[in-house]
């Protein structure tokens, strides 16, 4: 998989925010300039009929997150083609992961058409979870959390 970067799909036009913040960091004596990122992963079970053709039986789905809005910036997963996952990036890229994901999940629902819709929309739930432990190892309380549902 080609790592696509904010510029070359978030400064078209789509009504989207500009690109994160960057910060000077060293690698190898070297300075460059990377945006700080946070990765998170969900995962759920295929259903039956469609583990056969993803050979593992389990959806991975992979956000990386600009940590200064919270927002999707690129999205991957393990039983998508090339279009399918170009498609999941124009859903997912540009939601704030703290605020909710239920417009990712409308996204999802309303334009996504697949065996693995329900497994796409379950793995999401499950990185949303994985969001709430990174507040809570941060301290700062995830949605779920401020709802009273942890």
């Amino acid at each position: 998989m080609a790592l696509r970067r904010w510029g070359a799909r978030m400064d078209a036009g789509e009504g989207k925010e500009g690109p994160p913040r960057t910060q000077q960091a060293k690698t190898s004596g070297k300075e460059s300039i990377h945006p700080p990122t946070i990765f998170f992963a969900g995962f759920s079970k295929l259903p039956a009929n469609a583990s056969v053709s993803y050979g593992t039986g389990v959806l991975m789905l992979e956000v990386e997150v600009d940590p200064y809005d919270m927002r999707i910036v690129d999205a991957a997963c393990n039983c998508l083609p090339a279009l399918g996952e170009k498609f999941l990036v124009g859903l997912l890229a540009g939601n704030r992961i703290d605020s909710g994901i239920e417009p990712a999940i409308k996204a999802i629902r309303t334009r996504y058409f697949s065996l693995t819709k329900r497994a796409m929309i379950a793995a999401l739930e499950d990185l949303k979870k994985r969001y709430d432990e990174f507040c809570a190892l941060r301290g700062e309380g995830g949605e779920s959390e401020k709802n009273g549902l942890h």
